[in-house]
């Protein structure tokens, strides 16, 4: 596939994320800022190749009337070793779950995506009298996410990004290359 070849309008949500099943097992405050992610992720999203995505979304920076001028934001979504997802625009590295733009990538949602900080059962049995048993599960599960290489770009774990990549190959409503796009909407790129 050509450099920048497909593209797709991605026009948020369809199913409310709270009555998801993930939702049942994160903790109310993560389910609060990831629903708000879920809910935001819109945009135009463009194949560059089989493990890029440029997400461009448009933004007014003041937000009323005033504003002096509109601008379309760059963001860009990378599959690292075939099943972790990196954006630029970091709160999954910061945070460890997945933002709009990786949401908007793989229109799912799976526990996987979490760290394991954000499980509702980790904050109440990790390390507590009598909950040895999810201790060590935990304990395995932490194991597994300190191994992690984030300075490469290890952040969101994906499970299932072979079908995810096949989605996203196939042809999409219209093709444009990259520049025609941002050509067409004369933007700027921040």
């Amino acid at each position: 596939m050509a450099e920048g070849e497909r593209a797709r309008e991605c026009t948020g949500a369809g199913e409310k994320w709270s009555k998801m099943p993930t939702a049942q097992h994160i903790t109310e405050y993560c389910l609060k800022e990831a629903e708000e992610q879920w809910d935001s992720s819109t945009g135009l999203i463009v194949v560059i190749n089989p493990g890029e995505w440029w997400i461009f979304k448009q933004h007014s920076p003041a937000g009323g009337v005033l504003a002096p001028l509109d601008y379309t934001r760059l963001r860009r979504v990378k599959l690292v070793n075939n099943k972790f997802l990196w954006c630029s625009c970091g709160l999954p590295s910061r945070l460890k779950y997945p933002c709009q733009h990786i949401y908007a990538v793989t229109e799912q949602v799976s526990m996987s995506m979490f760290a394991v900080r954000w499980y509702s059962k980790f904050q109440h049995y990790y390390g507590r009298d009598g909950a040895k048993d999810w201790t060590e599960v935990f304990d395995v599960m932490l194991a597994g996410e300190f191994k992690r290489d984030h300075s490469n770009g290890e952040c969101i774990y994906v499970h299932g990004m072979d079908f995810i990549l096949k989605k996203t190959s196939r042809g999409y409503p219209w093709k444009m290359t990259t520049m025609q796009w941002l050509y067409r909407q004369s933007i700027y790129i921040n």
